[in-house]
């Protein structure tokens, strides 16, 4: 539900949460089942379409966004759960989008989650 309605999650803040818990869960589980990172995977991939409104990539629009951009910062610090061509996907979609993000304190935070992707 969360992927098929993704612009509409980023949109609502208990919605937000609802998402942030089911990553959670996916990441729990995962540790005994890898499979289970399949999901978190079609999650960040959804992440990179465009929005429809503003035609920018979801993680970047809800990184703008006041709840949004915790969904995006977590899919940010989870990158490197994903595959490396889903993480690079998302790398290079942020950085093509970066002077946006740097200058908005929400998009900062967002950036700031990649320390731990990177490092």
């Amino acid at each position: 539900w969360i992927v098929d309605h993704i612009e509409d999650v980023i949109e609502i803040r208990s919605a937000v949460f609802l998402a942030l818990t089911a990553i959670g869960q996916i990441v729990a589980v995962s540790s005994e089942d890898s499979s289970w990172l399949i999901l978190l995977e079609k999650l960040t991939y959804a992440m990179i379409n465009n929005n429809q409104d503003s035609h920018v990539p979801l993680i970047v629009y809800s990184s703008l966004q006041n709840g949004g951009y915790l969904l995006a910062r977590e899919i940010v610090s989870r990158l490197n759960m994903v595959s490396i061509e889903c993480k690079n996907e998302v790398l290079l979609c942020l950085n093509a989008n970066i002077d946006q993000l740097r200058f908005n304190k929400n998009g900062c935070t967002v950036l700031k989650a990649l320390n731990s992707v990177l490092e």
